[in-house]
């Protein structure tokens, strides 16, 4: 659109310009008839009043007559000259300004469709066609997230440049690159604003363009076999074509695999770990190929995800514009197995449990399988090799035991339909192999793999080859231990009384119950004991949690709730700890021995991984000390 401004007037649009010229110019011209009209009437007003002392000859009178008539005409085809000189020159200033387009235009030059992850150029033309300078003009461009500019402000899209002043009837060109990566059929919008000043005022002129994002520029497609076996190697080629009319100078490919892919080798050398390759050119029209080699190890799923992804540089970085997915699918294994241990498909055990390994398989392949092997992989690093019970020969560095036709003879050929099993047993070790203390939640896994090099007709593999798991989860361990102390620094509380305890005297002790686990959190723990005859709660308690012990002065019973305790308490940090005070006054009936001061004390809770329970006892407490190493041996021995 074309603005008009002058210095003492802000931007006023041509059509305005043409209508205010029209209103004044049609004012001038009434004013101007009107004059000419009131001047005609005027004499004839003057012709009507003649006085007999002014009155001439009739020759003369009419001659008068003739002139005033002339002369009247006269005014009249002058007004008439002046009124349309007036009007045509309006009309004159108007046409020649619209036709000149006179303003300041901004207009912005640019494809209306690009394909994805081409880069292209938008230009930004600004026209000055007034008589006056455009002072300190400035231009921004901003763009929607779907294109990307290579010389735009971080994370804003905008890109801001001086202009300066323009003289009048001057024009001048701005281009900004641009790189397209919008969804495919997403409408994106560039928006121009130019800032300028004419000196006394500072005016802005935003114009917009929409740009419609098109296919990627690179397409992806991808060759594999209908189907796979587990284990056995197979080709995979992804193939790339430049579709766009653009030559790209450093293109880059990606496939991400799924963790049970093992890769082999590529046709191409991958420039990065073993899936991303650097291309390079790539011109308009040309297209090649990588070809990728590995196997899938499939125990449980049969549909595996590949995705491809193309890469195009653009402001020294790599953009994706294309991605394909493709699936893999396995075919059903022609060799059934499954594995229990202590006849589960899963199991809760400890530390130091016995396992029972039972591997069962059957033959489903149509076909006879010649030489087959067995092997059984021990993982976790929790089995104690040293029980262990096979006819298998056990490899120790890789933890795996392996039967075949010397060992068993009727894997020499497997018929079709054929089963058999396979039995074996370890036990687990004593002691969780925790080294920090994040190490928790230990699982017993065992996987099997059965191969033969017979191959049915319809499986693309160098091997027939069947899968199976089973695990075992392994319960952590918790230990409770319980200590009385008379004097007692540790706990910073001051105990009252003397020793030896004398019957019919207070004395004061401090009862600690400490719990440390490792391997698993434990959840929902309760600890329980009872005070004995002549003992009392003094209420005097605390602990390093959020819970202390509480007691029931009707029942005598002193309870513990720990709702949640941590894994590797006590190995890592300081265990669970609660401290209380008791008060013991002994009778006659203890003289000579130690005074029981807290009976039995039971403890239960859940593993929070196996979500199994456990339970365990404590002995009680009598005034025998061992753990307070300020008091002897007889120091607690009840006296007179």
């Amino acid at each position: 659109m074309n603005y008009y401004y002058s210095e003492s007037t802000k931007i006023m649009s041509l059509d305005d310009l043409e209508k205010k010229l029209y209103e004044s110019e049609k004012n001038r011209n009434a004013k101007a008839i009107k004059d000419v009209q009131e001047k005609a009437d005027a004499g004839k007003r003057n012709e009507a009043y003649e006085s007999p002392e002014w009155k001439e000859d009739e020759e003369v009178l009419k001659e008068k007559l003739r002139g005033g008539k002339i002369k009247q005409a006269a005014k009249w085809i002058f007004a008439l000259i002046v009124a349309g000189g007036i009007v045509s020159g309006g009309v004159f200033f108007a046409l020649r300004y619209g036709s000149e387009s006179k303003g300041v235009s901004v207009d912005i030059q640019g494809p209306s469709k690009i394909a994805r992850g081409v880069p292209f150029e938008v230009s930004v033309q600004i026209s000055n066609d007034i008589d006056t300078f455009v002072k300190d003009g400035s231009l921004s461009v901003t763009m929607t997230q779907g294109l990307l500019g290579a010389d735009a402000a971080e994370k804003k899209n905008i890109i801001t440049e001086e202009v300066g002043d323009l003289g009048g009837g001057s024009l001048t060109r701005k281009s900004v690159k641009l790189f397209a990566v919008g969804e495919t059929n997403s409408v994106q919008k560039i928006t121009v604003k130019f800032l300028f000043s004419s000196g006394r005022a500072d005016y802005e002129i935003e114009e917009s363009k929409e740009i419609t994002i098109g296919d990627p520029a690179i397409s992806i497609d991808v060759e594999r076999p209908d189907q796979v076996s587990s284990g056995s190697k197979f080709n995979m080629k992804i193939k790339y074509k430049n579709i766009s009319g653009f030559d790209f100078s450093d293109i880059a490919l990606e496939v991400k695999y799924p963790p049970e892919y093992h890769f082999a080798e590529a046709s191409y050398n991958p420039a990065s770990l073993n899936n991303f390759w650097r291309i390079g050119e790539v011109k308009a029209g040309s297209e090649g190929s990588i070809q990728i080699t590995g196997d899938l190890d499939a125990s449980e799923k049969n549909s595996f995800d590949f995705i491809s992804s193309a890469f195009v540089s653009f402001g020294n970085q790599d953009h994706k514009v294309a991605e394909k997915t493709t699936n893999v699918f396995i075919a059903p294994s022609p060799i059934a197995v499954a594995v229990k241990v202590n006849e589960s498909d899963r199991a809760n055990v400890r530390p130091g449990d016995k396992l029972s390994y039972a591997i069962q398989y059957e033959n489903k392949s149509g076909i006879s399988l010649a030489d087959v092997v067995v092997e059984a992989k021990l993982e976790g690093g929790v089995f104690d090799f040293g029980t262990i019970r096979s006819d298998g020969t056990l490899d120790s560095r890789t933890n795996t035991i392996t039967w075949n036709a010397s060992r068993i003879p009727a894997l020499a050929l497997l018929s079709p339909g054929a089963k058999g099993e396979i039995r074996f047993s370890i036990a687990l070790v004593p002691t969780l192999p925790v080294e920090r203390a994040s190490d928790k939640n230990f699982v017993a896994k065992l996987d099997v793999r059965i191969d033969s090099p017979s191959v049915p007709y319809y499986i693309s593999g160098d091997t027939t080859t069947g899968f199976g798991s089973v695990e075992a989860k392994i319960a952590g361990v918790v230990t409770f231990e319980r200590k009385a102390f008379h004097r007692d620094t540790l706990a910073q509380i001051i105990n009252a009384g003397t020793l030896p305890p004398k019957v019919n005297k207070a004395t004061q002790y401090t009862v600690h119950w400490t719990v440390s686990n490792y391997g698993s959190d434990v959840k929902n723990m309760t600890v329980r004991a009872s005070l004995e005859g002549g003992v009392r709660w003094t209420g005097v308690v605390k602990s390093n949690v959020g819970s202390v012990p509480e007691y029931n002065p009707r029942t005598q019973e002193i309870t513990w709730n720990l709702e949640k305790t941590q894994a590797n308490r006590g190995l890592f940090g300081d265990p669970v700890e609660a401290v209380f005070q008791i008060e013991a006054v002994p009778n006659v009936t203890d003289v000579g021995s130690y005074q029981r001061l807290v009976g039995p004390v039971t403890y239960a809770g859940i593993d929070d991984f196996t979500g199994t329970s456990f339970s365990g006892r404590a002995e009680g407490i009598t005034t025998f000390l061992p753990d307070d190493k300020t008091v002897g041996r007889n120091d607690g021995v009840v006296v007179q």
